[in-house]
């Protein structure tokens, strides 16, 4: 195994990892990586051209894999600077934390612990909210690609948006959930922490051991106080304007109560089990 400090934030597509990397981008001596390197969509980086579709390194690597990967951890890989990054040219430097998220790793926390030691964080939103961002995005869902990626079939294929977003949720978080105990990436609640504010990253900067600079501190309250309450307009990715707090239950004014609660029953057991997994962003 090749240790490494690292943090990689995972967890699906639309669930907050860029706005919970964003945070813990602002940790003493971390560098923030702009890209996510196991995205296979056009355009993505693909881990070097090495993927073309939802991946499970968790299943197994070859040696490629592994050394884009060692590549990645090493801070060289100008590739996945960008726009959204923070501190990159210093991240080859010894001692630097590197921030990588990746909604794309989600199936492959397991290997990366395994392979490299790092910390993780798999970030979740109710799939209601997922269901709006879906929806906002015009995106379909790709449920067929996620569970090819765990070698698995249904007997019954989603009839509806509904349960083809439950099923993706469903199968990926309960995954997560599996993983041996020293695989596991730490699981946080997206509302946790855009309600708890300063005291809830607080927390989690001290379960992975960042420490904030007075800078850091300035930028972390900025985060949290953003202005904007309104949603994004429809096919915008990111809004990093708006109050964090805002963004809980927006998903409302596109998913029906009929559709939520419909939901609730389909993902009911997976719910339970990350709500008693979490990570608990008390207020000291």
């Amino acid at each position: 195994m090749t240790e490494t400090n690292a943090i990689v934030v995972s967890g699906l597509p639309r669930s907050g990892t860029t706005w919970v990397a964003s945070l813990l981008g602002h940790g003493h001596g971390t560098s923030l990586i702009a890209r996510e390197p196991m995205n296979p969509r056009p355009g993505g980086f693909n881990l070097n051209g090495l993927l073309t579709h939802w991946t499970s390194l968790d299943l197994g690597a070859e040696k490629p894999v592994v050394d884009a990967w060692r590549h990645v951890f090493s801070g060289r890989q100008w590739r996945l600077y960008g726009k959204q990054g923070r501190q990159q040219l210093l991240a080859p430097l010894p001692g630097r934390r590197l921030i990588v998220k990746d909604p794309f790793a989600t199936l492959s926390l397991g290997f990366l612990r395994r392979e490299f030691g790092i910390n993780s964080i798999a970030v979740y939103r109710p799939p209601e909210a997922l269901l709006a961002s879906h929806r906002r995005m015009g995106w379909k869902t790709d449920w067929k690609g996620l569970l090819a990626a765990l070698d698995q079939e249904v007997s019954h294929p989603p009839e509806s948006q509904i349960q083809a977003i439950s099923l993706l949720w469903r199968s990926a978080y309960q995954h997560i959930l599996d993983l041996p105990n020293e695989e596991s990436p730490t699981i946080v609640a997206h509302q946790d922490l855009a309600v708890g504010g300063i005291p809830a990253a607080r927390a989690l900067y001290s379960e992975l051991g960042l420490q904030l600079s007075k800078r850091g501190r300035q930028n972390l309250e900025q985060a949290f106080h953003a202005g904007s309450t309104a949603p994004p307009p429809p096919g915008q990715l990111h809004a990093s304007d708006r109050d964090p707090r805002s963004t809980t239950d927006q998903w409302r004014s596109r998913v029906s109560e009929e559709e939520a609660a419909e939901l609730r029953k389909l993902t009911s057991d997976i719910r339970d089990r990350l709500a008693d997994r979490r990570l608990i962003l008390g207020t000291t």
